[in-house]
């Protein structure tokens, strides 16, 4: 016996739009929102701020941490310029560098510091 013998064949159905609209109930629009949709906003909202929040506390660490490095950078550079330049002066063990090389010395221990202050006020100010 075949599925088409058991089977017997359906009447043609011919569905009508008011047979479908009977099984469906009617939807409706929400003209304000109700209490579920502010709790979500408010949660939505409070979640960026948390996270906001979070970002400028990692902001701050990664700014105090670097400042920190360039800051004992900066110092180590001028303790060491200031160092060959004692040494030239003072002519340590026949210790020489051209007056151009303390020129740039000098000078590039003057721009970092000028440098440093400015990116420090810029941070601070932003």
């Amino acid at each position: 016996m075949t599925s088409q013998e058991s089977d017997p064949q359906p009447e043609e159905f011919k569905a009508t739009l008011s047979d479908i609209k009977s099984g469906v109930p009617q939807v409706s629009h929400k003209t304000e929102p109700d209490q579920k949709d502010v709790l979500e906003v408010s949660t939505l909202e409070d979640d960026m701020l948390r996270e906001q929040i979070e970002n400028l506390r990692s902001d701050r660490a990664l700014r105090e941490k670097y400042a920190d490095r360039i800051l004992a950078f900066l110092e180590a550079y001028a303790v060491l310029v200031f160092f060959l330049i004692l040494f030239d002066g003072l002519g340590f063990v026949g210790f020489s560098i051209p007056e151009a090389a303390i020129v740039t010395l000098v000078g590039s221990t003057a721009v970092a510091a000028i440098g440093l202050v400015g990116f420090v006020a810029k941070g601070l100010f932003k």
